[in-house]
């Protein structure tokens, strides 16, 4: 099992669950709440900047060395026909 991919019980090794479950009974509800808040915001957070991330790459995708040298042309027409009108 991946370790990225474990959600249940049976996914980790008994201790290790035992262990967790020790832990989030000695907490309050307080606790529980904040902990649970603190997750959420992290997962929000990563949502976030894996989104960013994708839509930077994606937008980025859609440009070849092709259309940096017909932009490079582009912008030396645009020049060369605004530097000749009077």
């Amino acid at each position: 099992m991946d370790p990225e991919e474990a959600s249940a019980e049976e996914d980790y090794p008994s201790e290790i669950w035992t262990l967790a479950e020790v832990a989030w009974s000695a907490m309050s509800e307080e606790e529980k709440d904040d902990f649970k808040n603190t997750v959420k915001e992290q997962i929000e957070e990563n949502f976030r900047a894996y989104t960013d991330d994708a839509e930077n790459e994606g937008f980025l995708a859609y440009f070849s060395p092709m259309d940096g040298i017909f932009f490079l042309l582009a912008v030396a027409t645009a020049y060369k026909v605004g530097s000749k009108a009077d």
